[in-house]
C-alpha cells in the first residue's frame, strides 16, 4: 500500500512518492525484455517498509538560474524501457496554444546536478519543458512559476510512475500510479500528493490475501480506503478478466471493512451484515446457495450471541450461540414431523429437553436430529488476523 506526499528537505522543495509494506519486485512490462526485467529487479532490491522513491528535487530556490550546458543527463535505461512502453508524453493542445509564444531554453543545469530542457518566461520554467535528475529519472510535461503543473508524468529509476496532474508543484485532479513491478496501480484523485477522492487500487500479488490478486474501487482519503467501497480478490491462477472468488461492497473506515457491507463468494454463498475491524462483528444474515442460512448475531467471524439457523431440509434451531456453536438454551424444530423442542445445548449438541416427552426421549438416548451447525469454511476457524478478509483464506 501506499501514499504520496510532500517532505522538505534541507532548503529544497522536493515530490515524493512513499509505498508503504513490502515493495513488490519487478515483472517487467508486457514488452520488456529479460535485460530490462533484470535491470528493474537491481533497482528494486530494498525491502523496507517505508521507501521513498526517487524524489522530484526542484532547484534549490525556485529563482535559481541554471547554467547552459551541451547536453541533458542520460536517461536510466530501466526509465528508457518506460517510455518506449508509454510512448510520447502527451500535450494539452489548450496549453501549447497557451505557452506558444515562449522560448524553449537548454540544455541547462542546476546545482543539484539535474538538467532542463523547455520552455521558459523569466528565467523560470513556464510550458512544456523536460527535466532530468543525476540518477537518470525524469519529469516531462508543463511547469509553471517553476513547478510541475498542468500534465506531466514522472518516471522512475525503480520502474514505478506517475502520470496525470499536477498542481503548485504537486500530484492533484486525476492521475494514474504504477508500482514498479508494471502490474500493481492506483488511478483515481489526487489532492496535495496523496490519493484522495474516487479511484480505484489493482494488486497483482496482495500479500494481505497470501498473495491474491485484488481490486478495490471507491473512496479514499489519504490513500486509506475511507467511505464506501468494493473489493474483489481472484485466487487459484483467476485473473481480473475472471468471476472474482470473493466480493465485499460496503463500508470502509481506516483501510478496514467497517459499518455494513456485503460479501458475495463466487459459489453463491451471501453475507450481508455487520463489520468491525474486517471481521464479520454484530447482526449479519448468511445464506448458502443449498438453502441454509443464519440469521443472528456475530462476534470475531463466528456465530455468537442470538440467532437462527435453518438446514437445507428445513430444520431450524433458534436460540444461542457461543463460538459458532449452540450453547445455552434454544428450539429446535424438526421439519419431518413439525414439533418444536425446547432445551439446553452445550458445544453444538443437545444435552437437556425441558419438554418432559423430550426428557423421555434424552433417556432412551434418542439425541436432537440436528448435532450441529456447519461452519462458514475459514470463519469460524482461530486464525492469527493478518489483514483484510483473513478469514476467507
Amino acid at each position: 500500500m501506499g501514499h504520496c506526499c510532500a517532505h522538505p528537505e534541507d532548503n529544497r522543495r522536493e515530490i515524493s512518492i512513499s509505498v508503504h509494506g513490502q515493495v513488490p519486485e519487478a515483472q517487467g512490462f508486457t514488452k520488456a525484455s529479460e535485460e530490462v526485467k533484470l535491470l528493474l529487479k537491481k533497482a528494486n532490491k530494498s525491502k523496507n517498509p517505508q521507501v521513498v522513491i526517487t524524489p522530484l528535487r526542484l532547484s534549490k530556490t525556485n529563482e535559481e538560474v541554471g547554467q547552459k550546458v551541451e547536453s541533458m543527463n542520460d536517461i536510466h535505461a530501466a526509465v528508457q524501457m518506460i517510455q518506449e512502453n508509454l510512448g510520447p508524453a502527451w500535450k494539452d493542445p489548450e496549453l501549447e496554444k497557451l505557452y506558444a509564444n515562449l522560448p524553449t531554453i537548454g540544455p541547462i543545469r542546476y546545482t543539484n546536478g539535474a538538467t532542463y530542457q523547455g520552455k521558459m518566461k523569466d528565467d523560470k520554467r513556464e510550458g512544456f519543458g523536460t527535466f532530468i535528475w543525476q540518477d537518470g529519472s525524469i519529469y516531462e510535461g508543463y511547469w509553471k512559476d517553476n513547478k510541475p503543473s498542468g500534465a506531466g508524468r514522472i518516471l522512475h529509476i525503480k520502474g514505478d510512475y506517475y502520470i496525470g496532474d499536477w498542481v503548485n508543484g504537486k500530484a492533484e485532479g486525476e492521475g494514474k500510479y504504477v508500482f514498479s513491478n508494471g502490474t500493481d496501480y492506483y488511478q483515481g484523485n489526487w489532492f496535495q500528493d496523496c490519493q484522495k477522492g474516487k479511484g480505484t487500487l489493482f494488486r497483482k500479488e496482495d500479500p494481505e490475501f497470501d498473495g491474491a490478486s485484488t481490486m478495490y474501487i471507491g473512496d479514499f482519503v489519504n490513500f486509506k480506503r475511507e467511505g464506501k467501497g468494493k473489493i474483489m480478490s481472484w485466487q487459484d491462477g483467476d485473473t481480473e478478466k475472471d468471476a472474482p472468488f470473493v466480493t465485499y461492497e460496503g463500508d470502509m473506515h481506516e483501510d478496514m471493512m467497517q459499518g455494513n457491507g456485503k460479501l458475495t463468494f463466487k459459489d453463491g454463498r451471501v453475507y450481508v451484515g455487520e463489520f468491525v475491524n474486517n471481521e464479520m462483528e454484530g447482526q449479519g444474515e448468511f445464506r448458502w446457495p443449498d438453502g441454509r442460512y443464519y440469521i443472528g448475531e456475530y462476534r470475531n467471524n463466528k456465530k455468537h450471541g442470538r440467532g437462527k439457523f435453518r438446514w437445507k431440509n428445513g430444520d431450524i434451531y433458534d436460540g444461542y450461540f457461543v463460538n459458532g456453536k449452540q450453547e445455552g438454551f434454544g428450539e429446535q424444530y424438526t421439519a419431518k414431523d413439525g414439533i418444536t423442542r425446547k432445551g439446553y445445548f452445550r458445544h453444538g449438541q443437545n444435552f437437556s429437553w425441558v419438554d418432559e416427552d423430550e426428557s423421555s426421549d434424552r433417556k432412551r438416548g434418542v439425541k436432537s436430529q440436528q448435532s450441529g451447525i456447519p461452519d462458514i469454511p475459514g470463519a469460524d476457524l482461530p486464525r492469527e488476523k493478518k489483514g483484510l478478509l483473513d478469514f476467507l483464506k
